[in-house]
């Protein structure tokens, strides 16, 4: 049964991807090396975002604090003027 000339471009390409990423992963540092660069390239490429900084809230809430990673914190007085301070952090989201 003779392929068509699609199947064998097809074909031909995902020969030639395979065979760039062994050299890659043959080659002086591997795969990791491959990932720096990458990473390299994109901070040339893409601006870095601004700093985060923390925001105040009201003083009708106490004093509630966000900082990066999504850490709240709300510092609340009581009854004798001492302050408690209360943080929360997100949960954590593993990749597979």
């Amino acid at each position: 049964m003779p392929l068509s000339q699609r199947s064998l471009s097809c074909l031909a390409f995902a020969m030639f991807a395979l065979m760039w990423l062994a050299a890659i992963a043959q080659s002086p540092g591997g795969m990791t090396a491959f990932a720096h660069e990458l990473v390299t390239v994109e901070q040339e490429l893409v601006p870095p975002p601004p700093p985060e900084q923390p925001q105040q809230g009201t003083k009708e809430q106490g004093q509630l604090e966000t900082y990066p990673g999504g850490i709240l914190c709300d510092e609340e007085p009581d009854a004798q003027g001492t302050l408690h301070t209360e943080c929360q952090a997100p949960a954590l989201m593993y990749p597979y």
